[in-house]
């Protein structure tokens, strides 16, 4: 057995603590489904790094058998990061037996892995202490890239449908700032990073540059990818199980249809909507008066779904005419009104001595950010400017 050093140490305590953080997820986070993938995920890294710590104290000399139990891990890390998202974006979404494709490669992988697994222990210890000694075989080579390519094929699937998701959410809600995933897109292009890092660590391998002494570089990257990601992710399980967050129709992240070219996801067609012309137009003068007149923009947290109840028809007509009479998804409708209420606002000499973002605040904008980014791409400036441009003028 070789001397334990301090990264040694460090890469064992890491382990522990995903394993505990494992346990605290799937006991304490457990009612949330998307937590069970979450807790697999700290699970799957904190094994890896365990592998690692048996792998650098020479542990696997004496019992190379047990690098089998490890080596084969990396293979579910993405479609667990995957799973993840997915049953954060959509709650009712259960894997099925199609689901189980995802897990291929490892059971290839374990496959190939049985005649080493059962082969005699002095054969097996003869070719690990070859692998040592003679570095990274081709197969090795191969091994490694096909957990890149997986890797960073999941970590883009999961970018493309954060995305989807985040357009999507603008058709039923009219402030998306706290359950649009930004934290999971910007951990998710973390994760992105560390697997482009692992990948450029085996290119130099490859020419005989042994970079950060067996892709530990890389493998600390990922490792803090996972543990962000259990972490954050425990963090945020309260909004989740918020049923403002879960009730938002599942069918509005399922695929849509998308003009060629298009950067944005659009509704459903209408074809089937059983809404007249006639009925349109009694609709939409209900719907233009109601915002007029009571102003529900200013209520926040405003959903399709709340402002359907109070014009009395359905959430999918709604859409409908937002999207075919007034060509604007149901975010840009409610908002508009909100930024015309803040100029009428700023306008007014009886309200001057009130700050701008108290204002925007009682329009219905709920953060400085997304007001100040909404109110910019209406208006083309930002509120500040708006406003000395205003007093300039009067």
């Amino acid at each position: 057995m070789r001397s334990v050093d301090l990264i040694a140490i460090a890469v064992l305590v890491a382990a522990a603590q995903g394993l505990f953080l494992t346990l605290y997820i799937f006991q304490k986070y457990r009612k949330l489904f998307a937590n069970r993938f979450l807790g697999g995920l700290v699970l799957c890294c904190s094994l890896v790094l365990l592998h690692l710590f048996l792998q650098d104290t020479g542990i696997y000399d004496f019992n190379p058998r047990l690098l089998y139990l490890f080596i084969g891990l990396p293979f579910i890390v993405g479609p667990l990061h995957f799973f993840y998202a997915k049953s954060l974006i959509n709650p009712e979404w259960r894997p099925g037996y199609r689901s189980a494709i995802h897990l291929l490669p490892l059971l290839i992988f374990e496959f190939l892995m049985m005649p080493q697994i059962f082969s005699s222990s002095e054969s097996l210890q003869k070719s690990f202490l070859m692998l040592e000694t003679s570095g990274l075989t081709p197969a090795y080579i191969l091994f490694n890239w096909i957990i890149i390519i997986q890797g960073i094929g999941y970590t883009v699937m999961t970018l493309v449908m954060i995305r989807k998701y985040a357009l999507n959410l603008q058709d039923v809600m009219s402030n998306t700032e706290k359950v649009r995933l930004d934290w999971l897109k910007n951990v998710s292009f973390f994760a992105l990073i560390a697997w482009t890092v692992f990948m450029s660590e085996s290119t130099l391998f490859y020419f005989g540059i042994n970079f950060s002494n067996y892709f530990k570089l890389s493998s600390f990257l990922i490792a803090t990818f996972v543990y962000t990601l259990g972490y954050v992710g425990v963090i945020k399980s309260d909004l989740y199980l918020n049923p403002t967050f879960s009730g938002i129709p599942a069918d509005r992240f399922q695929k849509k249809n998308i003009p060629e070219g298009s950067g944005r996801v659009l509704l459903p067609k209408y074809e089937k909507s059983g809404l007249s012309e006639e009925k349109t137009g009694e609709y939409l003068k209900k719907l233009l008066q109601l915002m007029e007149h009571e102003k529900p923009y200013q209520q926040s947290d405003l959903t399709l779904l709340q402002l359907a109840e109070m014009v009395s028809i359905k959430p999918h007509n709604l859409s409908e005419i937002i999207n075919t009479r007034l060509h604007e998804n149901f975010f840009e409708f409610v908002n508009r009104y909100r930024v015309e209420n803040v100029k009428e606002e700023l306008k007014n000499p009886d309200r001057r001595h009130l700050k701008i973002l108290s204002i925007a605040y009682d329009a219905g904008f709920n953060s400085k950010s997304s007001f100040n980014t909404i109110f910019k791409k209406f208006e083309g400036m930002t509120p500040s400017e708006y406003k000395k441009h205003h007093d300039n003028n009067v």
